[in-house]
């Protein structure tokens, strides 16, 4: 996802929001202002080595993934670091996200 929100231009190469970044996570439920007066980062790569990709983390990365949990997209598996998403929630992250759908 890291890299389609910099090639999307959603972010820029030091991985801050753009103007339509800004929109984008406004749209999609997040609140910005609030994410850069705390004081966790708010965006940075993380790599995962389980996949041996860098995802986003900071509290911009963590704002996104609760509001995929509050709108039902995805839910977190009991006792694990997984992240499970539903068949509908697939598809919209993959539309609202603009990634391909996977098997």
């Amino acid at each position: 996802m890291l890299e389609s929100l910099t090639a999307s231009g959603r972010l820029d190469a030091d991985l801050q929001p753009t103007a339509y970044g800004e929109a984008f996570f406004t749209a999609l439920g997040v609140d910005l202002a609030s994410l850069r007066a705390g004081r966790r980062p708010l965006c940075k790569a993380c790599l995962d080595w389980s996949v041996r990709r860098s995802h986003l983390a900071g509290s911009l990365g963590a704002a996104v993934l609760d509001r995929l949990y509050a709108l039902g997209w995805a839910r977190r598996v009991d006792g694990q670091r997984v992240v499970a998403f539903t068949e509908t929630g697939a598809r919209k992250f993959a539309e609202v996200f603009r990634l391909p759908v996977g098997p």
